[in-house]
């Protein structure tokens, strides 16, 4: 299964830019997985959920320039 993941006004954008799934509350070092962004200040990815995942409430948190700056955090996700 997968989702678009759409963001928009970054100031700087980067090809470092990227998007990690999150457990809601979670520490931003604890990501279930990720993937780069298009490098673009605006613009959306496919977001593949990973198969292994345990039905439950996620987000997406977009992080600018390969840090743990958070740039944006998505509305909850329910995967059942």
């Amino acid at each position: 299964t997968s989702l678009t993941a759409t963001w928009s006004g970054i100031a700087n954008p980067s090809n470092g830019d990227w998007i990690g799934l999150y457990v809601p509350g979670t520490a931003n070092t604890s990501y279930l997985s990720w993937r780069f962004t298009a490098g673009t200040s605006s613009g959306s990815v496919q977001y593949n959920i990973p198969v292994s995942l345990k039905p439950g409430t996620y987000e997406l948190r977009l992080f600018g320039n390969n840090s743990y700056q958070v740039l944006a955090t998505s509305n909850q996700i329910t995967v059942t």
